[in-house]
């Protein structure tokens, strides 16, 4: 029942009352979702799935898990803002919202409807189409507005990213690339690299995406092929 509750009766209900109060945003952004849907669906596997794996590593580790709105997230943000800690608390589709709507201002008018709006996406679209459209207007840095456009300053074939491009891509997010990278910054994206990493094997050994990780084709990363090989022992 719960479940019920939280994967249709929910965005149903926040798609309600944004069209009641939210209209022209959420007009706004599903217009320009639907005009991303063509570069969206150039990306096959693995490609595709290497970019989801990479962004829910990064960004959003329960990504398949929530509506839209992580609220464990929204309570440890909460709790972090009480105490005066910074902590981030936006899932994936907040972020696409955020960027869409470019509105950053930090108040608490701005986060509830973006809240209302990024859950209301989870009733029109599929989730990896929300998380592919977001690494397409995400922003990575000087000369990386979008995935075609990163993709290019770093002379990536942006349908034919590696896994470890993926990893690459996705921290960028939390370390935009300057024009010119000092020794300081490059050691900061190597430890982000590291941690987005991290992440990824964590993904790899829990077993709840093993089909995306199938699709991404992992076994060319060291990591992955051992971790890939271990489960299939124990499965033998």
């Amino acid at each position: 029942m719960l479940g019920r509750l939280k994967r249709i009766v929910l965005p149903k209900a926040f798609r309600r009352i944004s069209l009641m109060f939210l209209r022209k945003d959420m007009e706004l952004i599903v217009g320009k979702i639907e005009l991303l849907e063509n570069n969206v669906r150039k990306l096959d596997d693995p490609s595709s799935a290497r970019i989801i794996l990479g962004l829910i590593a990064a960004e959003d580790h329960r990504y398949f898990d929530h509506v839209g709105v992580d609220f464990r997230a929204v309570v440890r943000a909460l709790r972090g803002y009480v105490y005066g800690k910074s902590s981030g608390g936006s899932t994936l589709e907040q972020q696409l919202v955020r960027v869409l709507r470019n509105r950053y201002e930090v108040t608490a008018k701005r986060k509830v409807s973006e809240i209302f709006l990024a859950v209301s996406l989870n009733d029109l679209f599929e989730k990896e189409f929300l998380c592919l459209a977001y690494a397409f207007v995400a922003y990575y840095g000087s000369g990386g507005h979008g995935l075609e456009q990163i993709s290019k300053r770093f002379e990536l074939a942006f349908d034919d990213i590696s896994a470890n491009d993926a990893v690459l891509l996705a921290s960028l997010l939390k370390r935009p690339l300057p024009w010119h990278p000092s020794v300081e910054y490059l050691e900061k994206l190597d430890a982000r690299k590291n941690h987005v990493m991290s992440r990824l094997i964590n993904i790899c050994r829990s077993g709840k995406l093993d089909g995306l990780v199938a699709r991404a084709d992992l076994r060319n990363l060291s990591f992955a092929r051992d971790i890939l090989e271990r489960k299939g022992d124990r499965q033998g």
